[in-house]
């Protein structure tokens, strides 16, 4: 049965599974007008792909039935927590399970107290809803997955691509800073062919672990594919963006990586170019990985910052 629990500010708490409540609109008493509403109702949530596009969806759609101020869906297990419209004193808290999984709570607030008609017709209508949760919490799934290293956890290539786009025309638009930086680790197969391959798995997520906690919040940090990565470095400038990879390569150098009873000693090498009004992101990429090259060649464990080749210094 269906759980309510009511306090002083009208808190109504629900624990809703598709088979408690009878769907909204089976009754056949209802005036075609109702039904058609109902429909549209349903067409709008079916349309939805995410659980924030559903989100809003649903807000839209319910005023159409209840009026209320806002909306909120939380999943903190997947990390879930989304907000439209605005948080009020009275509220409809919907508990969603299906197939005996939780789902997420919705939770529907407004200013003034909801009726019980209200009540009756909020519990009809998330009722409906349940199967479209449960359908777009699994393409968030698959959609945070396709763009996830497996091995190390950060972003890999795709995710990359994505977001060097996004934040190239944010900082285009905004007249931004923004540094893009390769780095790879050296010697690398040395560490295959000495302590194996999954040693050099291991130097991979530790790496991996480090720079996440070594780069700034605002920073992005992918895996390009191999042994090499890729950080996008926001609001900065070059010699900012260097400082803060000679602090991050000075971090690698001073660490061990144990394996087999072995301490395997890191150094990485970086390049970096700053975007100067370039919106193009293979023309960066080419260039970051030319000043890695540069890095690389005059002794690895350093950093170099790209630019034209009438101003740059011979080796």
């Amino acid at each position: 049965m269906t759980a309510v629990k009511l306090e002083a500010t009208q808190r109504i708490s629900h624990t809703l599974s598709v088979t408690h409540i009878q769907p909204f609109g089976t009754d056949p008493s209802r005036d075609a007008a109702a039904v058609d509403r109902i429909w549209r109702f349903i067409a709008a949530i079916q349309a939805a792909l995410d659980p924030r596009e559903l989100t809003e969806a649903l807000s839209a759609e319910l005023g159409s039935f209840v009026h209320h101020d806002g909306v909120r869906f939380l999943n903190l297990a997947r990390g879930l927590d989304i907000r439209v419209g605005t948080t009020r004193r009275h509220r409809c808290a919907f508990r969603l399970c299906l197939d005996q999984r939780f789902l997420g709570e919705l939770t529907v607030f407004r200013a003034r107290r909801f009726s019980d008609r209200e009540v009756r017709a909020l519990e009809s209508l998330v009722t409906l809803v349940h199967h479209s949760f449960r359908n777009a919490l699994l393409y968030r799934e698959a959609e945070v997955g396709s763009r996830i290293d497996p091995l190390t956890g950060i972003g890999n290539r795709a995710a990359m691509e994505t977001a060097l786009v996004r934040e190239l025309r944010s900082a285009y638009r905004q007249g931004g800073n923004l540094a893009i930086a390769m780095l790879d680790i050296d010697h690398f197969k040395t560490i295959n062919d000495t302590y194996g391959h999954l040693a050099g798995d291991l130097v991979l997520k530790r790496l991996a672990d480090l720079m996440t906690r070594a780069t700034r919040r605002t920073d992005l940090l992918f895996r390009f594919g191999g042994d090499e990565f890729l950080t996008i470095l926001v609001d900065v400038e070059e010699p900012g963006a260097r400082t803060l990879l000679e602090r991050l390569l000075a971090r690698v150098e001073a660490t061990r990586v144990e394996h087999g009873g072995a301490q395997i000693s890191l150094t990485m090498s970086a390049g970096i170019v700053g975007c100067g009004g370039e919106i193009d992101p293979k023309a960066l990429m080419t260039r970051a990985d030319q000043a890695l090259y540069r890095a690389k060649a005059s002794g690895r464990n350093r950093v170099d910052v790209w630019m034209p080749a009438s101003r740059h210094p011979g080796p």
